[in-house]
């Protein structure tokens, strides 16, 4: 006689396959998710070595300056010139981000970078010379109207003076004729939740000018305190696009971590100045930093403050030299920072150019 299943055995297999099921079921999320992540971090390396073909090809930022130009008149100025033969830009070697302006062609001396948060145009540029405009169509890739699919990343850049000179330190607050332009480029995702009016293309949300500002929607978006909203909005009644910021780091701390050590792997970001808001997004693995240095750096942990550990605390890759932090005050900003995104960069890279 064949004996069968009883009821019981048969409820407990299905009771375990339902618990194997959700298992699984789990588990398909956080691999779609990472390998989202890891394809957005190639297409966004593939991105970021594009802008530096951009950076370096483009005709206007390379244009060289007329044989009797004169160097101190702003009209005068060519290319990066516009930025290095700037006396009032970066004069001790401290970086710029763009300075929020309604109009690129009001770019106050001495900023050299302006951007308009409400279409996320950029610009090069001072009031009373020439202004090189970084449209927001050349920042997106894919570039628009070349290719069927939606952008999918925007880069931005800070700037700052340097000086490959053997026998000086840092730029002085005069230009000279060795003083070249290093720039921060950050590569960002697109903002994951931007709502489409009328199913528009994202491409016309970002670039279609006649549209009224309450439909438009700008790449990267934050709210009046910087923090992201990934709507492509930002809360209010316009765009607001998210620019580059700089945070400070914890000197004693990193005094601290510095001692007799060549390298320091943990920073602390620093707690004052309204940087409350920003933290959490700083905050996060994966997350990238450039230092007063040009080095990139990559958060890859995380320490809350609590159960003895007495501040928030980021160990980031590469390690952070210790010389630079060996003498605070000689620092552009005469203490340490880092340039940075509300949105974690898919890449972020430096490039120095020679005017």
């Amino acid at each position: 006689m064949t004996r069968a299943f009883s009821l019981i055995e048969v409820l407990i297999a299905i009771v375990v396959l339902a618990l194997g099921l959700l298992g699984l079921a789990a588990v398909f999320p956080a691999v779609i998710a990472q390998q989202r992540e890891a394809s957005d971090t190639v297409q966004g390396v593939s991105a970021e070595r594009s802008v530096s073909e951009v950076l370096l090809g483009h005709a206007r930022l390379n244009e060289r300056p007329a044989p009797n130009a004169n160097d101190t008149n702003p009209a005068d100025r060519r290319g990066w010139g516009v930025l290095a033969k700037q006396p009032e830009w970066s004069p001790e070697g401290g970086w710029t981000p763009p300075t929020l302006v309604a109009d690129l062609t009001q770019i106050p001396d001495g900023a050299g970078l302006g951007l308009v948060p409400t279409t996320g145009w950029m610009a090069v540029g001072q009031q009373g010379g020439i202004t090189i405009a970084l449209p927001l169509a050349d920042r997106l890739t894919p570039v628009p109207y070349t290719a069927l699919e939606d952008p999918r990343f925007v880069w931005d850049m800070a700037a700052r003076r340097v000086d490959v000179s053997p026998t000086r330190v840092r730029p002085a607050t005069t230009t000279r004729d060795d003083d070249q332009v290093q720039v921060a480029i950050f590569v960002r995702r697109i903002d994951p939740a931007i709502r489409r009016p009328d199913n528009r293309p994202l491409r016309e949300l970002f670039l279609n000018d006649t549209l009224p500002l309450a439909t438009r929607r700008v790449p990267v978006a934050s709210d009046a305190r910087g923090r992201p909203t990934f709507d492509g909005v930002g809360g209010g009644t316009a765009p607001n696009y998210a620019p580059i910021f700089s945070f400070r780091i914890e000197d004693e701390d990193f005094a601290q971590e510095a001692q007799g050590n060549a390298e320091v792997e943990w920073i602390v970001p620093d707690t004052s100045g309204g940087f409350d808001d920003l933290r959490p997004y700083v905050a996060q693995v994966g997350q990238k930093f450039v230092d007063q240095a040009g080095g990139v750096h990559e958060v890859i942990e995380v320490q809350a403050a609590g159960n003895g550990v007495p501040a928030l605390r980021l160990r980031v890759s590469p390690p952070v030299p210790a010389r630079l932090g060996a003498d605070i005050s000689s620092l552009p900003e005469g203490e340490l920072r880092m340039l940075a995104t509300a949105q974690t960069p898919a890449a972020v890279v430096v490039r120095t150019i020679r005017p």
